[in-house]
């Protein structure tokens, strides 16, 4: 080989070999690929945390930015960089709502409620067995609201484990005051839904097919039977009208207990329905999203590719969010598709930090979080399930 061709080689190799890490350096830089006009820039999945095998049913934040994992073990308290602050054992699957004191309640599916302090101590435990539950507590103004599996209200004031009072479902044999709301205690009559508070402290609970409200004190205002169905959580409007659905139509009732209008939703409704700050109303199914007016009316109803998994969550540039099978979805105010990004699937509805950041369970054994939004939620009535990303369920707390 001549001089020339040697040094050409050595030339070439050297090229390539730039090339090599250029590429390896860029592929460790750059964020997860997005859909829409972000292409490599925009929205990424920043990372995802698992332990073991461990199911994460709901995702808390906290106000100094910790994201809380309730899960098949526990709460895991996580870093907004994903690394494990510490990780509080006890009881099996949980959904937890962040309480005003600092201590994150928790509501296990087998019913046990307990409360964790900022350092991960168990530090509140009633000692009651409440037979399961499927939603986290609701937060009152000075109390912590439990609704069961068989539709059973309680409520504790907060760090006191004694029961403040407490309306029990109807069951065959017993009779009490506080056992006599209308629906059945038998197995299989499952709620899945939790208390939401009006500014004044009432409450209104779905239960099975009835729509209740009781006073501060526990005192039960009305009941209105809606639907043969299982009914969900509901959201609160600014005029104080419940909105809720039992899974194919959406119902809107007033402060009195009257049913103002329904809607009957062709391909179904997925979780709660939110209210954006003009008061129009948002739910979607598996493959749409829709809007709705004051009245009822509607806006508008977009088809997606999607295979939409949670409620909307509005942020306050106007955007949806929504969790699918193949990622989050972020759409504009007029259902448009805004971008995506891949993960796996989104178990729970996006908790969105100050930040804009956006973290939820997804593929059940992951949290996970998509950074660089910017958007933190919405300033209006009801903008998340819960509505807030404490999952506080109570009109009154502060984004």
């Amino acid at each position: 080989m001549t001089k020339k061709n040697t040094i050409w080689v050595v030339t070439a190799i050297a090229a390539l070999g730039c090339l090599l890490v250029s590429i390896s350096l860029h592929k460790r830089k750059s964020p997860v690929q997005t859909s829409g006009a972000a292409g490599l820039s925009g929205p990424f999945l920043a990372w995802k945390f698992a332990s073991g095998q461990t199911t994460f049913a709901s995702v808390t934040l906290g106000s100094d930015g910790t994201i809380y994992g309730s899960s098949s073990q526990g709460v895991f308290a996580i870093s907004p960089d994903g690394k494990l602050k510490w990780h509080a054992q006890y009881g099996g699957l949980s959904y937890a709502a962040m309480g005003t004191t600092g201590t994150l309640y928790v509501a296990e599916m087998h019913g046990l409620a307990f409360g964790v302090s900022p350092d991960g101590t168990v530090s509140w435990k009633p000692q009651v067995g409440l037979i399961g539950f499927h939603a986290p507590p609701a937060i009152g103004g000075s109390t912590v609201l439990y609704a069961n599996t068989t539709s059973d209200l309680y409520a504790f004031e907060q760090d006191s484990t004694a029961v403040a009072w407490s309306q029990n479902t109807f069951r065959p044999g017993v009779i009490a005051k506080n056992s006599s709301l209308p629906g059945s205690a038998e197995v299989g009559m499952t709620s899945l839904a939790a208390p939401v508070v009006y500014s004044d402290d009432s409450i209104a609970l779905p239960r099975q097919h009835w729509l209740n409200l009781f006073g501060r004190d526990g005192s039960p205002a009305w009941s209105l039977e809606l639907t043969p169905r299982q009914l969900g959580t509901a959201a609160l409007g600014e005029d104080g009208t419940i909105y809720v659905t039992d899974g194919t139509t959406l119902y809107a009732v007033d402060r009195s207990g009257s049913l103002s209008w329904k809607y009957a939703a062709a391909d179904g409704c997925i979780g709660s329905p939110v209210i954006d700050a003009d008061g129009t109303i948002y739910f979607s199914s598996a493959r749409s999203i829709s809007a709705l007016g004051r009245d009822g009316s509607l806006k508008w109803t977009v088809k997606t590719s999607h295979g939409f998994e949670t409620s909307p969550v509005l942020v306050s540039d106007g955007s949806i969010y929504v969790g699918a099978s193949d990622g989050l979805v972020a759409l504009n105010p007029d259902g448009s598709e805004k971008w995506s990004v891949h993960t796996p699937f989104v178990n729970t509805s996006p908790a969105i930090a100050f930040d804009g950041t956006a973290y939820f369970a997804c593929g059940y054994i992951w949290v996970c979080a998509v950074e660089d939004i910017h958007s933190p939620l919405m300033k209006s009535p009801w903008p998340r399930i819960y509505h807030d990303s404490a999952n506080s369920g109570n009109i009154l707390t502060p984004f």
